[in-house]
């Protein structure tokens, strides 16, 4: 109803409604840019994003993470579907005809003429989920989804090549608009992007099917742009539809990258609650073309990668796009193994089993990231069961514990605020954190956070201490100018007495900044 009555107060004619969500309080707009400052002030708008276009990110892998050794245990996550958002998939290939692996396919693509843009959905409409619908695009992009599905679920049970989770079903949902626009295209006009609000739709679709089929993962091998830490800032939207698969112990694999970057991702990998994915080489070095940063979860094999091309037989290819996959299909496997298992659970197997990578690349600084290990991350007797070492860092997918944006409450300058770090039983609406909180365990010393500081401009520094401590003669993040996100380390209250477990004091040179606080990871004291 509130969006009836928003899109009622615009002038007709200067609006295409694109897109509604079935589970998402979202909904997406073409506008006239003489009305967006209109639309901003509404009462019934809470955020306005641009709608995006991200581009397609393009045998001895699964030796190298232990697949075989999770077959021969009878583990090849059978029972477990994966779905697959990308360019499409050949669903006729023997990858994915041998075992009837498509359960569902869905495709959700845009017509913009302005843009050059058609949908590639059958018949040119926007929204499908017909057999059929998941099929690939019509751009030379489009063999890009056929390689992800099968390096995730594909068998022809013949081999050599197989996917990671070769019992899964796969539900292939197609996500690409083509376009005819030398502006977007470059040189490769014409091509295949993907507007966020279709992957938004997407990802909606999937929530629905979560009690249809048993769903362990979505694998996205998408993106552009690139931002150090988490982007949720900029990611309402996209970030809420993750949220409620995550809520559903359902993990969005997304990858992080081909621009080679030491400290930054692209979106939407950067947003906190998704599973972001590194590519390495088979010696387990980071391959030259691949994004890193803080906020990156898990690296896997995405060098010279064989799987499945539309048309039938293989092709090899690289890219962090190969490395989500492997982690999709690698999920599905220990939900196979315990079906019981949670969210933050199996991460934190995957962390804990994995092999420590660090970035060797001239200039990179990031270490001890977590290569997949698939055949040490099994262990069904008991399962996944993680207990933290003292002094051990054990992470979490990123849970929101401040934004100051949602309480009304800025930073003061020079006021200490004391905050709560998300441990087991608290809640955190107060400080604009989940109400649930983040389960922390007792023991914890120390959190893993990414904070933002959301300003108009200002620079300043900030200082947070424990609870109950004196202020320390120590800045812990300093900005100049505009929003600005760091990784950080934090002591935290321990003991008795802990109304609250660490403060923040802000020295700025004007009032109004915002914090945003997202936690990823705590160390046992």
């Amino acid at each position: 109803a509130r969006q009836e009555e928003m899109l009622s107060k615009l002038p007709r004619g200067k609006f295409i409604e694109k897109r509604r969500y079935v589970n998402l309080p979202f909904m997406a707009v073409e506008i006239d840019s003489s009305q967006l400052g209109q639309l901003k002030s509404m009462a019934e708008v809470t955020s306005v994003e641009e709608d995006v276009l991200d581009r397609p990110a393009l045998a001895s892998s699964n030796g190298v993470i232990g697949s075989p050794q999770a077959w021969s245990g009878g583990f090849d996550g059978s029972t477990q579907t994966v779905a697959v958002l990308d360019t499409g998939v050949d669903t006729s290939h023997p990858f994915f005809t041998a075992g009837s692996k498509i359960v569902a396919e869905a495709c959700f693509s845009s017509n913009s003429s302005s843009r050059g843009g058609t949908s590639a959905c059958p018949g040119g409409v926007t929204r499908s989920t017909a057999a059929g619908s998941g099929g690939i695009c019509s751009t030379s992009d489009c063999n890009h989804g056929t390689h992800v599905a099968g390096i995730a679920a594909g068998n022809d049970f013949t081999g050599p090549n197989f996917g990671v989770a070769r019992g899964a079903d796969i539900i292939p949902i197609q996500v690409f608009t083509d376009f005819n626009n030398t502006q977007l295209c470059g040189s490769s006009n014409p091509c295949s992007l993907s507007y966020s609000s279709d992957q938004i739709a997407a990802l909606d679709h999937v929530y629905s099917l979560r009690n249809t089929h048993s769903i362990a993962s979505v694998s996205m091998s998408l993106g552009d742009g690139g931002y150090y830490g988490y982007c949720d800032v900029s990611e309402v939207a996209r970030k809420s539809a993750i949220d409620n698969l995550r809520s559903v112990g359902i993990p969005t694999i997304i990858s992080s990258g081909n621009n080679g970057y030491r400290d930054k991702m692209q979106s939407p990998a950067c947003i906190s609650s998704a599973i972001s994915v590194a590519a390495t080489t088979d010696s387990d070095n980071l391959a030259s073309f691949s994004n890193v940063s803080t906020a990156t979860s898990l690296v896997a094999p995405g060098v010279n990668i064989t799987s499945s091309r539309p048309g039938g037989g293989t092709a090899t290819l690289s890219g962090t796009s190969m490395a989500a996959p492997h982690v999709a299909g690698a999920w599905a496997i220990l939900k196979q193994a315990n079906p019981a298992a949670t969210f933050d659970e199996i991460l934190q197997d995957l962390y804990a089993s994995g092999v420590v990578v660090d970035d060797d690349r001239g200039g990179a600084t990031i270490t001890g990231l977590r290569r997949l290990n698939l055949a040490a991350a099994l262990n069904p007797d008991p399962p996944l069961q993680v207990t933290p070492v003292t002094g051990s860092y054990v992470p979490l997918a990123g849970c929101r514990l401040v934004d100051t944006r949602q309480t009304g409450l800025a930073l003061t300058p020079l006021a200490e605020t004391p905050f709560l770090a998300g441990k087991a039983g608290q809640n955190l609406n107060a400080q604009g954190g989940l109400s649930s909180g983040c389960g922390l365990p007792p023991g914890v010393s120390s959190i893993h956070v990414n904070l933002t500081v959301v300003s108009e401009g200002s620079s300043g520094y900030l200082r947070a201490w424990p609870f109950g401590q004196a202020e320390p003669n120590a800045t812990v993040f300093a900005w100049n100018g505009g929003n600005s996100t760091n990784a950080l380390s934090l002591a935290i209250c321990t003991g008795t007495g802990c109304s609250a477990d660490f403060v923040v004091k802000l020295y700025e040179d004007t009032s109004g900044v915002e914090l945003v606080i997202d936690l990823f990871g705590y160390t046992i004291e």
